[in-house]
């Protein structure tokens, strides 16, 4: 495959890292492109999470959802580079489950927070 792409694209001078980054990234874009496309339908037809919550919810909501969805991408890395082989398909796999958690996992915790700034009578935001 490898040969092909590098005979229809005229790449004969480009080294080896530099190829190799490019079909890295390539599988990265591809993984986070499906996973916006599945984060898009399931929020039109299902979710439709609420954004409200009191000041404290909106900073709680930042902060561990940056946290959590580092530990995803960090911590599924190596597993997927063991279970892959190294195989730059394992960079769609990683960057679609860090777009799922992140477009569809975590804001299912969104309700929680807007009640709780119900429930303490804070102004939601």
């Amino acid at each position: 495959m490898d040969k092909i792409i590098r005979e229809v694209f005229e790449l004969k001078d480009v080294d080896a890292d530099s190829y190799a980054e490019a079909v890295k990234n390539a599988w990265s874009l591809l993984g986070v492109t499906l996973g916006l496309a599945a984060t898009w339908v399931a929020d039109a037809r299902y979710l439709h999470f609420p954004t409200k919550a009191p000041l404290w919810g909106q900073a709680v909501k930042l902060g561990l959802g940056i946290a959590l969805l580092l530990g995803v991408l960090e911590g599924t890395k190596p597993l997927l580079s063991l279970l892959s082989g190294g195989a730059p398909w394992a960079h769609l796999v990683r960057y679609l489950l860090a777009t799922l958690f992140a477009g569809i996992v975590w804001p299912l915790t969104f309700r929680f927070f807007e009640k709780q700034g119900r429930s303490r009578g804070d102004a939601a935001r």
